[in-house]
């Protein structure tokens, strides 16, 4: 009857690094798969950030998303609220035109002059390409 040669140590050594070659590229292709399937983060300011801290805008151009609320076509201004349910925030925007897709509950993006008017805040908006229409994350 012949004898089986117990395994080497240097088999053992060589099945053990493979292993963990292997674990370590599974964990790296799952850590590429959940990179490239994360949202981009979004590039526009919210108007519930705006308004948390509206001297730090006031006089510049910014890009603002929010939703339509108070928009009544041949009007010249409507509110663009933001997203908090506890603490409702809006800012005034005064523009000239609107694009075709616009109306009130609509997510937009405007693009304007940030500034107090008096009585409220304000986004001055020249031109209706200054008003992004639709779902952000198309933006």
């Amino acid at each position: 009857m012949e004898e089986t040669e117990p395994q080497k140590p240097e088999s053992d050594a060589k099945k053990k690094l493979i292993l963990k070659v292997v674990v370590v590229l599974a964990v790296i292709a799952i850590l590429v798969v959940i990179f490239l399937s994360a949202a981009p983060a979004d590039p526009y300011d919210t108007v519930d950030k705006v308004m948390a801290d509206p001297s730090k805008y006031e006089g510049k151009q910014v890009e603002v998303r929010g939703t339509v609320e108070t928009w009544l076509p041949f009007e010249s201004a409507f509110n663009l609220t933001g997203y908090s349910e506890e603490d409702p925030t809006y800012i005034v925007i005064s523009y000239n035109a609107v694009p075709s897709q616009f109306a009130n509950g609509k997510d937009v993006v405007v693009k304007g002059l940030f500034h107090h008017n008096g009585s409220a805040y304000q986004i001055d908006v020249v031109d209706a390409n200054d008003i992004l229409v639709g779902c952000s994350s198309r933006y």
